[in-house]
């Protein structure tokens, strides 16, 4: 279980650097 939530929070990282990523694009 704590392996999942080591991915889930990898995964949150990401999609929130993209979201700077894309902000910063406009």
């Amino acid at each position: 279980m704590e392996g999942n939530k080591d991915e889930a929070l990898r995964c949150l990282q990401l999609a929130r650097r993209a979201l700077e990523s894309q902000d910063f694009a406009k």
